[in-house]
């Protein structure tokens, strides 16, 4: 998906893994799982948040350094970022 842009639909965003289940009514869905994370020890929910958030800080800056050097160097990105833009398809060489 990151190197050819390619979407994806929800049940194969599913099948990847990507999202844990599909719901016809979302908003209900939300709801009755929020009631559940209710029932837990707020310390627990508490921690596993802060598991998920917490990351290395040098990570942000890396991605952000290696997310930039996409665009740099060369007329590909300069071709790709303004077929995006146009919305047409890259004619790269």
């Amino acid at each position: 998906m990151v190197l050819f842009g390619k979407r994806i639909g929800a049940e194969e965003a599913r099948q990847l893994g990507l999202v844990n289940e599909l719901s016809d009514d979302p908003f209900s869905r939300s709801l009755e799982l929020a009631r559940q994370l209710l029932q837990l020890p707020r310390s627990s929910l508490c921690r596993a948040k802060e598991l998920v958030r917490w990351r290395n800080s040098d990570m942000y800056e890396r991605e952000m350094e290696l997310f930039a050097s996409c665009f740099e160097g060369g007329p590909e990105p300069r071709e790709g970022v303004n077929a995006f833009l146009e919305k047409r398809k890259p004619k790269f060489r």
